[in-house]
């Protein structure tokens, strides 16, 4: 099967090197606080990389759907866990408001992004009748 699939991949690539790059800006300053005029706007065109790859996923025509879930689901929980260990750290370490507020957007960013990478990386490659 050599069809050709929207570059889910490479804006889910995208998404986790844009939030990385923001989350190194923020850490880099800390314990002082962070200025965040640049670390936001990464932020923003992560999430929009990531709203586009999730659009572009749900057009695919016939893709195997329940292969997908069947991945995505499973680590999806997965890592809500840890970036709920992380958040509690955040918040042990009374990380400032708007500071708490961007690292938590990075996180919830992170825990949808990888999920639905890990299950299309299955999916693409999977019969869609067997799911």
């Amino acid at each position: 099967m050599d069809r050709r699939l929207p570059p889910i991949s490479q804006l889910g690539i995208g998404t986790l090197g844009l939030s990385l790059i923001a989350a190194i800006l923020i850490t880099s300053k800390i314990p002082d606080d962070p200025p965040l005029g640049l670390a936001v706007p990464l932020l923003v065109a992560a999430g929009l990389l990531l709203l586009v790859a999730v659009i572009l996923l749900a057009r695919i025509p016939g893709f195997a759907w329940g292969q997908f879930f069947l991945v995505a689901k499973w680590a999806l929980l997965g890592y809500i866990v840890i970036a709920g260990m992380i958040e509690y750290a955040f918040v042990h370490d009374n990380t400032p408001g708007s500071t708490l507020a961007t690292m938590s957007a990075m996180l919830a960013l992170f825990a949808i992004d990888v999920p639905m990478l890990l299950g299309f990386s299955v999916a693409r490659y999977a019969d869609p009748a067997s799911g």
